[in-house]
C-alpha cells in the first residue's frame, strides 16, 4: 500500500512539473501536431531521395551546413522554396532563357514595354511536355533572398495593348527559378513554355518589326520581335521560320513554327516578354497561361 501511495505521489509530482512547464492539458495535442508535421517532414525527405537523389544529396549538405550556424529569415525562405520545388516540381520545367550561348548570335537583351496583340494560337496539346533553355545560376552564388537577377523582374505590369496569345497549349516551365530538366543545375527561366505540337503555328503576340531572326545553340531557331523601344517578346525553339530580319509583321500574324530546336527536350514555344530591358513574367498579360 506504501508503494502504491508513492507511485500516486510521484505521478502527481511528474504531472505538477509538466503543468509548471507549459505542458498542461494542451500539451498532448502540441506534440500530436510535433509528431505529424515531423512524419510530414520525414515522407517528404524520402520521396525527395527517391525522386532526385542527386538533389536530395545537395539539400542534405545544405541542411547540415545550416544547422550549425545562424540563418537569417531569407535564408529560411531559400531552403523551404527549394524543398516546395523539389516536392511539387514547380519551377522546374522546360523553357529556354535569354541568356547568350556560345555557338551562334543569341538574342539581345532588348527591352520591353506597350504592346499588344494576339496571335492565332495553335492546337493546344495538353499531354507534350517539351523543355530547354538556360541561364545558369551558380549555386554558390545563389542569392538566399530569391530575388531574380538583373536581367529580370518579378514585379507586376500592364500594357496598354491586350496581347495576343502566339500558342495555346500547358505551360510546362512557368517563370523563375528551376532545376534545369537536362542540366539538372539551378536555373532561371526568364519566359513560360507552352507544349504544343510539333509544326503548331506561332503567332505575333503584337504588331512590331522582326529585330533579330536567327539560330542559336541554346534556342534553336528563335524571333526577336521589337513593338517599341521598350517591349520586345521572343520566342525561341522554333521548327522554322516564316520572316527574317527587319520584317513587319501584324498581331496574329504567323511569324514561325513549334518545334524543339536548340536545348530541348520535346516540341514547345519558348514565349518571352522584355520590358524595359529586363524578362518579365507573361502570365501578368495572358492570364490564361
Amino acid at each position: 500500500m506504501e508503494d502504491f501511495r508513492n507511485r500516486s505521489y510521484a505521478f502527481r509530482e511528474g504531472r505538477s512539473r509538466r503543468d509548471e512547464q507549459g505542458e498542461g492539458p494542451g500539451g498532448g495535442f502540441v506534440t500530436l501536431v510535433q509528431i505529424v508535421l515531423a512524419a510530414l517532414l520525414v515522407g517528404s525527405a524520402f520521396l525527395l531521395k527517391t525522386a532526385n537523389p542527386e538533389w536530395y544529396e545537395r539539400l542534405r549538405q545544405d541542411y547540415a551546413a545550416a544547422i550549425t550556424r545562424e540563418e537569417s529569415l531569407e535564408e529560411a525562405k531559400d531552403v523551404l522554396f527549394q524543398i516546395y520545388s523539389g516536392i511539387t516540381g514547380k519551377g522546374a520545367g522546360e523553357g529556354g532563357s535569354s541568356a547568350p550561348d556560345g555557338g551562334s548570335s543569341a538574342p539581345s537583351s532588348a527591352t520591353p514595354l506597350p504592346g499588344s496583340s494576339s496571335a492565332a494560337p495553335g492546337e493546344a496539346v495538353e499531354t507534350m511536355g517539351g523543355q530547354g533553355g538556360m541561364q545558369e545560376v551558380p549555386y554558390d552564388d545563389y542569392d538566399k533572398t530569391m530575388t531574380p537577377p538583373e536581367n529580370a523582374s518579378y514585379e507586376p505590369y500592364t500594357l496598354t495593348v491586350t496581347p495576343q496569345l502566339p500558342v495555346s497549349g500547358r505551360v510546362t516551365s512557368p517563370f523563375g527559378y528551376r532545376w534545369h530538366p537536362i542540366t539538372k543545375k539551378l536555373d532561371f527561366h526568364t519566359g513560360v513554355d507552352i507544349a504544343a505540337a510539333k509544326g503548331t503555328k506561332i503567332a505575333a503576340a503584337l504588331s512590331g518589326t522582326v529585330a533579330e531572326a536567327g539560330q542559336s545553340r541554346v534556342y534553336g531557331n528563335y524571333i526577336l520581335l521589337r513593338h517599341s523601344d521598350d517591349l520586345y517578346t521572343f520566342y525561341g525553339h522554333c521548327d522554322s521560320l516564316q520572316v527574317e530580319t527587319g520584317t513587319v509583321v501584324r498581331q496574329g500574324e504567323t511569324i514561325g513554327y513549334v518545334g524543339s530546336t536548340g536545348l530541348s527536350t520535346g516540341p514547345h514555344l519558348h514565349l518571352e516578354i522584355r520590358l524595359r530591358g529586363k524578362q518579365v513574367d507573361p502570365r501578368w498579360v495572358f492570364p490564361q497561361l
